[in-house]
């Protein structure tokens, strides 16, 4: 009868053992077994005298499998919508080219001049056109040196600045000057 008893406190270790390999190394436990085969669980390590202290320790098993993972959660609630934004600044209106025509005679010279936005826009850039012709006008053998000296916005952004040097031999020639203009 004992044989059983301990075959039994075997069968029943070996299913403790699986419940406890995730927190131990060993699984052991502890019975208090009398002489007429009745066991029971040693919960204070402590046998009365009519019994034997009978402990079976055992060797931790292999990790088990991992698990399928679960089934994903549903959708959140959309959250509500935020605050609206301050309103941006002002963009460019009032998109315009200003055209100067400005005549300049031959021989060495150098002149200014600038092209005014109108009221209350202000100037984004400018330039000039020279036709090219002028380099050299073969019916007036006429050779054209010029120079850009500058090209810039006025001080109070109103208008655009050119002044140039220039120096041909032939007679007065017209210079289209621009800005751009806008409302800023």
């Amino acid at each position: 009868m004992k044989n059983l008893v301990i075959g039994l406190v075997i069968g029943l270790l070996a299913g403790l053992g699986t419940v406890a390999v995730a927190q131990t190394t060993t699984t052991s436990a502890e019975f208090c077994v009398k002489d007429n085969g009745k066991l029971r669980l040693a919960l204070d390590a402590a046998c009365a005298t009519d019994e034997q202290l009978l402990t079976i320790a055992g060797v931790q098993g292999q990790p088990g499998v991992d698990g399928q993972d679960g089934v994903d959660g549903q959708d959140g609630v959309d959250g509500q919508d935020g605050v609206d934004g301050m309103d941006g600044q002002d963009g460019v209106s009032g998109y315009e080219i200003v055209r100067l025509d400005v005549q300049w005679g031959g021989g060495g010279f150098n002149r200014g001049a600038t092209v005014s936005c109108p009221t209350g826009k202000n100037a984004l850039g400018g330039g000039w056109y020279i036709n090219r012709v002028w380099w050299h006008d073969d019916n007036i053998s006429e050779e054209f040196g010029f120079d850009l000296i500058e090209s810039r916005p006025v001080e109070d952004g109103s208008g655009w600045r050119l002044e140039f040097w220039g120096d041909w031999s032939g007679g007065v020639r017209t210079f289209p000057l621009y800005a751009i203009c806008a409302d800023v």
